[in-house]
């Protein structure tokens, strides 16, 4: 049954989230406040996670509604059964926890509680049911690839002491970048690396096949292809037709 036109456009808000999601998360920092990195991003990241998860809902209702049961994703697809046990675990260590406050909400300095844990939750749950096209996934993978460069070169510019920003605690030996950390720094480029290699493996293997389909008529033809092409015209045809290709390229 084909959707709404409500529930397209909360589809269209949800992709919008996860990829504001990716952008600001490895990027946002607020120097103008006492704990910077962790606790600002954090925030931030969960204000997303409750606007894509009220999103749904609405959606939710609203395919109900119209007698359309496809949720986008079931019991059966990879992950969801692990990551459900994963939320139960959660929530009985939060209900046993000596400190249950501190548990769900987590510490002052980094916010790293289950409430925290369930919006990267619902993160994943909200691409998990509403990626279903490979455009999808091409403009999520862009999007983490174009992200990164920022990153890293916020880190290089801390390397040579460029930084304009005076950190207490920055080495320039093990810089920290935008995530506030040397280790959050390298797990996050780490995860980037892969992607942005096969992206380049993709663009290297689409300029090879193109090399090799010959010439081309169409302006995405490359300029080695169309001169090989002239060549092997220029082999071919008897001396009378040479003089008319040299006529027609004059």
């Amino acid at each position: 049954m084909n959707s709404t036109k409500l529930s397209a456009f909360c589809d269209r808000v949800i992709e919008v989230g996860w990829l504001v999601a990716v952008i600001v998360t490895p990027l946002f920092f607020n120097a103008h406040s006492s704990r910077i990195f962790d606790p600002d991003r954090i925030t931030v990241l969960r204000s997303i996670a409750l606007v894509m998860a009220a999103v749904w809902m609405v959606k939710f209702i609203e395919e109900r509604a119209s007698g359309n049961r496809d949720v986008g994703c079931t019991w059966r697809t990879p992950l969801v059964l692990p990551t459900l046990f994963m939320v139960v675990v959660y929530l009985v260590s939060t209900a046993l926890s000596v400190t249950p406050w501190v548990s769900l909400f987590g510490s002052y300095g980094r916010l790293q509680g289950t409430f925290t844990t369930f919006s990267y939750v619902v993160v994943f749950l909200m691409i998990l049911q509403g990626m279903r096209a490979r455009a999808q996934l091409d403009r999520l993978v862009t999007v983490i690839i174009v992200n990164s460069p920022p990153v890293a070169l916020y880190g290089l510019i801390q390397r040579y002491g460029l930084d304009p920003l005076p950190w207490a605690n920055f080495s320039g030996e093990r810089v920290a970048g935008s995530m506030g950390n040397p280790i959050f720094l390298a797990a996050y480029l780490v995860m980037v690396f892969p992607l942005t290699l096969g992206r380049a493996a993709e663009g290297f293997r689409a300029i090879l096949v193109r090399e090799r389909t010959g010439p081309s008529t169409t302006p995405s033809a490359t300029p080695s292809a169309t001169l090989r092409a002239w060549l092997r015209a220029w082999l071919r045809t008897g001396k009378a037709n040479r003089i008319s290709i040299l006529r027609t390229v004059g």
